[in-house]
């Protein structure tokens, strides 16, 4: 006769074993994160970000946070969250400094769906799940930025 240890043990390995998708969702919430002021490719956020902002919203002040993910050179990338704006803007870094031209340039209203499903095979669009732990990491890790 097996433990109570042993058989839960045993159920949650065949749960995520079996489910496409839970062990993929959990470390799709789950973000590393660097410092963007000691990165060779980043440390320019605030003139690239601020930029941004003063072009796309030249009559008053505009704010965005600006976070740092991935663990190595080659997989690192920023995001730039302007939520008052309504975008999420993937920045890729070096040589990279305008952010009208991010290959991932996302709308809250058009791109942010309401859950994981109904993201299905989508390449572009991101679920407010996702968006929420993006925006709670870069309210903890991230940087504020004020286009003036």
């Amino acid at each position: 006769m097996s433990s109570p240890r042993y058989s839960l043990a045993l159920a949650v390995f065949v749960l995520t074993a079996t489910v496409p998708g839970i062990v993929h969702a959990r470390k799709l919430y789950q973000f590393e994160t660097f410092d963007l002021d000691r990165s060779r490719y980043f440390s320019n956020y605030r003139a690239v970000v601020s930029r941004y902002l003063r072009q796309q919203s030249p009559q008053k002040p505009a704010r965005a946070c600006v976070i740092g993910l991935g663990g190595g050179v080659q997989n690192s990338l920023a995001w730039v969250i302007w939520r008052s704006g309504g975008r999420l803007i993937l920045w890729q870094g070096e040589g990279d400094d305008d952010l009208t031209h991010s290959p991932r340039y996302l709308s809250y209203q058009d791109d942010v769906v309401a859950t994981d499903a109904d993201v299905g095979t989508s390449t572009y669009l991101v679920s407010r799940r996702w968006v929420a732990a993006l925006e709670r990491k870069c309210a903890q890790s991230g940087r504020y930025v004020v286009g003036k």
